[in-house]
C-alpha cells in the first residue's frame, strides 16, 4: 500500500512539473505571436514606421506604408463579402477613396512616390482583377 502511494506521489510530482513547463511555454509563445500578427495580419507596427522615418530609409517606409494599405485595403475588401444587395459594393468605393487619400498625403509628406497599383484601385473588380 506505502508503494503504491509513493508512485502515486511520483506520478503527481512529474505531472506538475511538466504542467509548470507546459504553462511556461504558452506563456513565452504569447509574444511571438503578438509579433507575428503585428507582422501579417495586423499591419504596420506605428514604431517600426517611426523609426524608418527617424533613419530617413525610404524605400522602408514605402514598404511599410504600402503593407499598411494592403492589409486595410484587404480587411475592407473582407468585410464587403458576402454582398448580395450591392450595400456593401458602394461602400467599398468610398473606403479605398478615404483610405488612398490618407495615403497619398503620406507619401508626399516623406517624399516617395506613390504606388501606381494602389492608385488604379477603384472598386471591387479591380481588386478581384489582380
Amino acid at each position: 500500500m506505502e508503494d503504491l502511494l509513493i508512485l502515486i506521489a511520483v506520478i503527481s510530482i512529474i505531472f506538475g512539473i511538466l504542467q509548470i513547463i507546459l504553462f511556461c511555454k504558452i506563456w513565452g509563445m504569447t509574444n511571438d505571436i503578438r509579433d507575428l500578427r503585428s507582422e501579417f495580419i495586423g499591419g504596420t507596427d506605428q514604431w517600426t514606421l517611426r523609426k524608418a522615418i527617424l533613419k530617413g530609409d525610404k524605400n522602408r517606409i514605402a514598404e511599410l506604408l504600402f503593407n499598411d494599405m494592403f492589409y486595410r485595403i484587404k480587411k475592407y475588401y473582407n468585410d464587403s463579402i458576402p454582398d448580395p444587395d450591392g450595400c456593401k459594393k458602394k461602400a467599398l468605393e468610398e473606403q479605398i477613396s478615404s483610405l488612398k487619400k490618407e495615403y497619398k498625403k503620406k507619401y508626399i509628406k516623406y517624399g516617395i512616390e506613390f504606388p501606381e497599383a494602389i492608385d488604379k484601385i477603384e472598386k471591387q473588380e479591380d481588386i478581384e482583377n489582380l
